[in-house]
């Protein structure tokens, strides 16, 4: 058996976003003013007391866009809109406290906000509130809280808390172990592309925990993450060849990858009723078809219009969203690197299966 090193990913500060590396790119993307007059529009509306405009301005004031960079005057433009019950601004504000950028580091008061914003359903709040909760940060050491919290960010979509919450199936922590439940929610996590959900998948794969061993969807999903710089996963490739057949080798490295690569040959094995030549980025897998419209409609607001509809698309009891159809891999792979640019995130290139 191959060593289980399935772990709770930790950061090493509270972040909005997994793809995120820094407290700045972590910050709530507001649209920047583009001129002077708009400017002093997004000045007058602050000054009045809209929220979103508040919270819009303490942004340009701690990247320092626009005007000088003044982490006071940010923290203060922060304040006024979380104060009014702003969820993002109250997110920014746990994020500052939790990390101790800007402000003296207060786990305690970084709960109250995360709190605040995590009761409005903002799946980013909810699970670093999770986090502290399982590692005793500010509150009392709870893994049953955190991975309630966990649960409600994960339904929402949000990658790296269906890592956490698949985690805590496989070990137990805050919940009873159910390995077919881990699976589903690091599949969740894997199809967004979450490297450490990647390599765990390999692992279970590898290991038949909730699923018949398979060798073959173990290299796979390794493979995935090794792409993706994650260190360990090189060696579970390593083991994996050990313990593999020529035939069952040649079969990993020849067929599709799961979660990243569409080929030709995949392409023209699709079921019946789809259409042969069409690629979709997925956006985000949930288990309901409501959490999925819901997710869907955040990101049309936060994308825009990119040329192509989105959609919804059930498969194998999971309900994605996807955007397309693109009928070549350039023009989707360009789209999704827009789309990486503009949210963080990498969305998948998916065929209706």
């Amino acid at each position: 058996m191959i060593k289980l090193l399935l772990q709770f990913l930790f950061l090493m500060s509270i972040t909005t976003a997994p793809a995120s590396a820094t407290l700045e790119e972590d910050m709530t993307n507001t649209a920047n003013s583009q001129s002077l007059p708009a400017l002093r529009e997004l000045y007058k509306r602050a000054e009045a007391g809209d929220a979103d405009y508040q919270l819009s301005l303490g942004n340009l004031f701690y990247k320092g866009v626009e005007v000088t960079q003044d982490f006071n005057e940010a923290i203060k433009w922060f304040r006024l809109a979380a104060e009014q019950g702003h969820p993002d601004a109250q997110l920014n504000l746990g994020i500052l406290y939790a990390a101790g950028q800007v402000v003296a580091q207060d786990n305690i008061e970084a709960v109250k906000w995360f709190r605040l914003a995590a009761d409005q359903d903002n799946p980013q709040a909810q699970f670093n509130l999770g986090m502290l909760y399982n590692l005793g940060q500010g509150v009392e050491k709870n893994q049953t809280e955190a991975v309630k919290w966990y649960r409600l960010a994960a339904k929402q979509g949000l990658s790296i808390a269906q890592l956490n919450l698949g985690v805590a199936y496989v070990t137990g922590q805050g919940v009873v172990i159910d390995e077919k439940e881990a699976l589903n929610w690091l599949h969740l996590a894997a199809d967004q592309n979450e490297a450490q959900a990647q390599f765990n998948l390999g692992v279970m794969y590898a290991n038949g925990q909730g699923v018949d061993q398979d060798l073959v969807e173990s290299y796979r999903w390794a493979k995935l993450a090794a792409a993706q710089g994650h260190e360990t996963a090189g060696h579970l490739l390593e083991n994996l060849k050990e313990a593999m057949t020529p035939q069952q080798l040649a079969l990993a490295n020849n067929s599709a990858e799961p979660a990243q690569i569409v080929t030709e040959s995949l392409i023209k094995e699709s079921m019946p009723g789809s259409k042969s030549n069409e690629i979709f980025l997925q956006l985000g897998a949930f288990k309901t078809e409501a959490e999925a419209e819901s997710h869907m409609q955040k990101m049309k607001k936060e994308l825009g219009n990119l040329g192509k509809p989105y959609s919804l698309y059930t498969y194998k009891e999971f309900t994605r969203v996807h955007l397309g159809p693109y009928t070549n891999k350039v023009e989707a792979r360009r789209i999704a690197a827009k789309i990486k640019e503009k949210s963080g995130f990498r969305p998948l290139l998916k065929t209706h299966e």
